[in-house]
């Protein structure tokens, strides 16, 4: 399992956390996108934004997944009997998320509940500190500890409802000519949610050439699809090319879909929510399909990732694709995405790179 994003126990401000709640029961305790919170007592319950979060012991997990239209009375649905609910937002996913888990975890309390948030005071904290006043009526500092503050507030008995209304509904569209008349619909919690990633518009401005895929592929495999570009993509351009989008973020998983539906391409667009290519004996039918069959792969891999952690994900490509066939990756540096390329069950049949604007473009075939 490759760790997850803006998770770390051992963060300070995790352990401001930890420390805040220790002798809360479990079955009190509602974890917004913390990750796991090391001594929490069994029961409580964590919503998650990966497949990859695996719960802890005595913990339940909840994905977090795409409701359109969220309402501030869909949130409270959440709600069991919970006394606090902790917070700590991942700074990589932007302030619009963080401001999201605040209104989830201000919603699902009761009057009188505590919104716990542990966040570095150069990091945002004033300005996060300032929505949850303005969300709840009160904020203060509990906790100080080597630049992280441990903020409180006490749920009100009134709450904005426009504010959390307006943050909950907070979504963007995404156009861009290499997608031709596709709109795509990003949500706070997704990587490139408000526009067409670099990476991804270098390498469709590669593959998009009649001399790179030169066939029209019957199955596609886009690993590491995020809200869909690449796979939405690869299903518009013929009516008989099915695709399977593989993404471990549950909000971009359900965007994939959504996206696939308002392109009228859903019934061709298979979304695996999990992390990478599934062992066989895992997979849905419609998945192992692919399996050995696949005519194409496209990948924009998270190349920041350890280069063991890169290789384990792009690896089982070589089984899933049939003899020949070619994988694209778009990366910033070849170096890992090589190694691990070259470590695969199947004999390499070449390898080519190409730089397409300021990004490295490898095409991999094996035999």
């Amino acid at each position: 399992m490759h760790p997850i994003d803006g998770e770390n126990p051992d963060d300070p401000g995790i352990r401001l956390l930890a420390a805040a709640v220790h002798s809360v029961p479990g079955s009190r305790l509602l974890l917004v996108h913390t990750g796991p919170i090391p001594g929490v007592r069994p029961g409580a319950v964590r919503l998650v934004l990966d497949a990859r979060e695996a719960p802890e012991a005595g913990e339940r997990c909840v994905a977090d997944q795409l409701t359109l239209g969220d309402t501030p009375e869909r949130c409270a649905a959440l709600s069991g009997d919970f006394s606090d609910a902790l917070v700590w937002p991942r700074a990589h996913l932007g302030k619009d998320f963080s401001e999201r888990c605040l209104t989830i975890a201000a919603l699902s309390l009761p009057p009188g509940g505590r919104v716990w948030l542990s966040v570095r005071k150069r990091k945002g904290g004033a300005s996060l500190a300032r929505f949850v006043e303005r969300l709840v009526g009160n904020v203060r500092v509990a906790k100080r500890d080597r630049g992280y503050h441990l903020h409180v507030a006490e749920r009100a008995e009134e709450l904005d409802l426009e504010l959390a209304r307006e943050v909950l509904s907070r979504s963007y569209t995404i156009v861009d000519p290499r997608l031709g008349d596709l709109e795509l619909l990003g949500v706070p919690g997704v990587f490139s949610r408000k526009h067409l990633d670099r990476g991804t518009a270098a390498l469709l401005d590669h593959i998009a050439r009649p001399d790179v895929i030169p066939s029209t592929p019957a199955r596609v495999i886009d690993l590491g699809a995020g809200l869909g570009p690449l796979s939405l993509w690869a299903a518009q351009r013929s009516p008989t090319t099915r695709v399977l989008a593989v993404e471990s973020n549950t909000l971009a998983a359900s965007l994939v879909r959504h996206n696939a539906t308002r392109a009228g391409v859903d019934r061709r667009v298979i979304v695996h929510n999990g992390d990478g290519l599934p062992p066989l004996d895992q997979a849905s039918d419609a998945v192992r399909e692919f399996h050995g069959h696949a005519d194409l792969a496209l990948v924009n891999p998270p190349t920041h990732a350890p280069a063991d952690q890169l290789a384990a994900l792009v690896a089982p490509l070589a089984l899933w694709l049939r003899p020949g066939a070619p994988a694209f990756f778009v990366v910033n540096r070849s170096a890992s995405l090589l190694r691990g390329l070259s470590r695969t069950e199947r004999e390499l049949a070449d390898l080519e790179e190409r730089a397409v604007e300021g990004f490295t473009v490898v095409r991999a075939r094996w035999r």
